[in-house]
């Protein structure tokens, strides 16, 4: 990364590019250069909050596939459930209005599992899949350069150490001492650059990323219960119209059942009998 580069990302410093990230401020990439103690100060912070980050996104992605899992379980329980219901419909095939009745339940069923399927899938994409692609990518990138990153520290530490202890007496190996704290100078500053700079990605996209992930999600709770609403609304009289129906059924059946009070009326005693 060329000098320039540097100075524009440095430009995170400012007190708004921090504000619109929501988050710390952004690591001055001319600390990393120089392996200031403010870079590293920084750098410990920066650290901290993307192993807490990491730890809170996969509980959010744990419970999100949990709840998707046992949402798809709960959408094929309700599917059994309304097929068991459309098969008691054929039960009163002589009885027109429970019949009609059963079957015109399932059919809204069927349609309310379809909303759930929907809204599970969209939980799946939204939520699991982008999350779990974020702590895959972005913060598996940190990750992994935070461990080149603290390899190539030390090697450093151990080839200034090397230079520093080169015999004067042995000018030829202290040159070469000299030569590679160079070579390794030049790597760390590189390595620290491109880890400064992944730390920052993580902090400018987190906050919009994540909320835009997770409002796709309400959006389809807002579509799902929206959708359940008009589809119940629409089925409200005819909800009303079994209901009386019900009433009317009731009632026939308890002058039927009144009707047969008096059955024992039908036994004659065998004294009484005509032969």
């Amino acid at each position: 990364m060329g000098q320039g580069d540097g100075q524009d990302e440095s430009g995170g410093e400012g007190g708004s590019q921090a504000g619109s990230t929501g988050s710390r401020k952004l690591i001055d990439l001319r600390d990393c250069l120089t392996d200031s103690p403010r870079f590293r100060h920084r750098l410990a912070d920066h650290e901290a909050e993307v192993v807490d980050l990491e730890s809170k996104l996969e509980k959010v992605v744990t419970s999100c596939d949990r709840m998707v899992n046992n949402g798809q379980a709960y959408v094929e329980a309700c599917r059994s459930f309304s097929s068991c219901v459309r098969e008691l419909a054929g039960h009163f095939h002589n009885n027109s209005v429970v019949e009609q009745s059963l079957r015109r339940f399932y059919d809204t069923l069927a349609e309310v599992q379809s909303f759930h399927s929907i809204l599970f899938d969209q939980a799946q994409r939204s939520v699991h899949s982008a999350l779990r692609s974020f702590l895959t990518g972005e913060l598996k990138k940190v990750k992994d350069m935070k461990k080149t990153f603290h390899k190539v520290s030390e090697e450093l530490n151990s080839a200034v150490h090397r230079s520093a202890h080169a015999p004067k007496s042995k000018p030829q190996e202290a040159e070469e001492l000299s030569s590679q704290l160079a070579n390794i100078q030049t790597q760390f500053s590189h390595t620290a650059i491109d880890y400064g700079y992944h730390i920052n990605a993580v902090s400018c996209h987190k906050g919009h990323h994540l909320l835009n992930h997770l409002l796709s999600y309400m959006r389809a709770q807002y579509t799902f219960f929206h959708q359940g609403y008009d589809l119940l609304r629409e089925f409200d009289p005819y909800m009303r119209h079994v209901l009386s129906q019900v009433d009317e059924l009731q009632k026939a059946a308890e002058e039927d059942i009144s009707s047969m009070n008096s059955r024992h009326n039908l036994v004659i005693p065998q004294h009484l009998k005509v032969h």
